[in-house]
């Protein structure tokens, strides 16, 4: 599966707004790694460029890391990097996302995973209120 050569983690992350995020996605080979997101009201994952100061990239061999600092509820959504092999001809591959939502203060939110990977099929809650993608 194409999620196999690289993978990201975590799948979900819930945060105060102000906190720092930290996405990472483990690379089988060399190559250059873009960071994309989807929110809800988008119909395709966009490139995902850093911020000064706020959002950051850096990326070793084995190892690409997506920092976002101070987020806000405009930061929620699925975060997914992709990974262009050096290879002929070259591929390019797409991790599975992190799912990323911004909370208030005395919010708490939990994530169950019900099914399997294959479908991606997620459940969460924010406080009572239940959600599916």
């Amino acid at each position: 599966s194409i999620c196999s050569r690289i993978w990201q983690h975590p799948r979900f992350v819930a945060k105060k707004r102000g906190s720092t995020v930290e996405i990472k996605c483990h690379l089988e080979a060399l190559g250059n790694v873009s960071w994309l997101r989807k929110q809800e009201t988008d119909l395709e994952a966009k490139i995902f460029l850093p911020e000064k100061g706020r959002i950051l990239q850096t990326q070793n061999t084995s190892e690409a890391t997506l920092i976002i600092q101070d987020i806000q509820f405009q930061d929620n959504g699925i975060y997914f990097c992709e990974h262009e092999c050096f290879q002929r001809p070259p591929r390019t591959e797409r991790s599975c996302g992190t799912e990323l939502r911004g909370l208030d203060i005395d919010q708490t939110a939990t994530y169950e995973d019900i099914v399997t990977l294959r479908t991606g099929e997620v459940k969460w809650s924010v406080g009572e209120h239940p959600g599916q993608e």
